[in-house]
């Protein structure tokens, strides 16, 4: 996924409908050891369930790491389209002040 454009709109809304939450951004990075992980924000006042999570990463199966990051809020424009800022989340997700969990294989 690193270096390749994709539209993530769609698989976000379709993984908002499947956990029934506010919003999802979807994001690849590098972690600490090279490898890349597939961080899934998960913006909802509750967790989803696990089984639905488990569900998810199936379908990202072909990485190694798979990351859901929980915030009850997402950082926003101040403007009437309130639109996620995701660089912002993203820093804020790779600084710990998210509720995170993590997986390696399935």
């Amino acid at each position: 996924m690193l270096g390749e454009k994709f539209a993530v709109g769609p698989i976000e809304q379709l993984i908002c409908q499947y956990l029934a939450v506010d919003e999802a951004c979807l994001f690849t990075n590098l972690n600490d050891l090279g490898q890349e992980e597939v961080i899934i924000a998960i913006q909802s006042q509750t967790r989803p369930p696990a089984d639905q999570l488990n569900r998810i990463k199936q379908h990202f199966s072909s990485f190694d790491r798979i990351r859901f990051a929980f915030l009850q809020e997402f950082p926003r424009t101040d403007t009437m389209t309130r639109k996620v800022r995701r660089r912002e989340l993203k820093a804020l997700i790779l600084s710990g002040k998210d509720e995170a969990e993590s997986r390696t294989g399935l």
